[in-house]
């Protein structure tokens, strides 16, 4: 048993999970690692095995639905059960082979391979003879709206592979550099998000009804567009009523309609004031609000401090991230 023990870099065994970590395995977080993972294995930066980037002002993958995503390597004689929780569990298989149980069915992962685990759902994970390299992702309940369609573990060729694995590579790079541009971490999450999105909705079960498509495509013109749109507007359009409308978005995204519109109208002031140089009163104009003192009022609500504020910082190639120390 001692030998054993020496073999782990550390276990954890109770009624919903099971990791037996070997201690040549490494992940490398690309956002906070998940409550599971003891902090006190985790560097900050680069150079250890298990790193975590250093903190942002903002969560580009969290307002996505991702709670947690990662590269990782596991190597012979790594061992996880996969119990339920609040995300579902995604793994693209990048790289050497990867043992997959689920009851009675098994399979040998190999690279371009996925695995998706809903949440409601239980797996068995394992490395057994040479290691496995992956990319990971936790899935909340914004993804309600297509986990919800997975009756059982899925595993398959993933088509766009390629596509994700080089998103995810951009966004490691960046969110490590020694200052994270904000944007481009916000536009590979958009890229990934989108990515897993149409993959899903190409697997047949998935293929989404009509209505669901019409939903879905406001709730992504919404997160998008930055403009105003009201709830009261967006559920005129699709003949619901707001409270429908606000369950919709509460089980797909996480929030209601309202905070939804609300963020990406606060997300696409804060790049414009950054990225195009605009006045405040060019942003307040663009963004729907019906005067500058409004605007500012929103602003400072959302961010804790006023626009005029965010622009000195952006104006001296600050980051989002000292705007947030600045702020307070």
């Amino acid at each position: 048993m001692a030998g054993e023990k020496k073999n782990y870099l550390w276990k954890l065994v109770n009624q919903n999970d099971m990791v037996f970590w070997t201690k040549t395995c490494s992940t490398i977080y690309l956002s906070e690692p998940p409550v599971l993972m003891p902090k006190s294995l985790v560097e900050s930066g680069s150079g250890g095995k298990i790193i975590s980037p250093p903190k942002l002002g903002s969560d580009p993958l969290g307002m996505k639905g991702i709670g947690a995503g990662g590269f990782a390597s596991k190597s012979r004689g790594y061992y996880q059960t996969i119990g339920r929780h609040s995300y579902g569990s995604f793994i693209l298989i990048v790289g050497g082979e990867l043992s997959v149980r689920d009851g009675a069915r098994s399979a040998l992962l190999t690279d371009k391979d996925m695995l998706f685990i809903p949440s409601n759902k239980t797996c068995d994970i394992s490395v057994k003879r040479t290691s496995v390299r992956i990319i990971w992702f936790h899935l909340s309940a914004q993804w309600q709206h297509f986990m919800s369609r997975f009756t059982e573990t899925v595993w398959k060729k993933f088509r766009r592979s390629a596509v994700l694995k080089a998103l995810a590579a951009a966004y490691r790079d960046e969110v490590y550099s020694q200052e994270a541009d904000a944007s481009i971490l916000e536009h590979c999450a958009d890229a990934i998000a989108e990515t897993l999105r149409a993959e899903f909705t190409d697997i047949g079960a998935l293929k989404p009804h009509s209505d669901d498509a019409r939903i879905e495509k406001l709730l992504l013109d919404a997160e998008k567009s930055g403009r105003k749109i009201t709830a009261q507007t967006a559920a005129a359009t699709l003949g619901m009523t707001t409270a429908e409308l606000d369950a919709v978005s509460l089980r797909t995204r996480g929030i209601s309609f309202s905070k939804l519109a609300m963020k990406a109208r606060m997300q696409e002031s804060m790049r414009l004031l950054r990225s195009e140089g605009a006045s405040c009163a060019e942003v307040s104009e663009y963004v729907g609000y019906a005067s500058q003192f409004a605007f500012s009022r929103a602003f400072k609500a959302y961010f804790g401090a006023p626009p005029e504020r965010f622009r000195t910082c952006a104006q001296s190639h600050k980051t989002a991230q000292t705007f947030r120390r600045c702020s307070h």
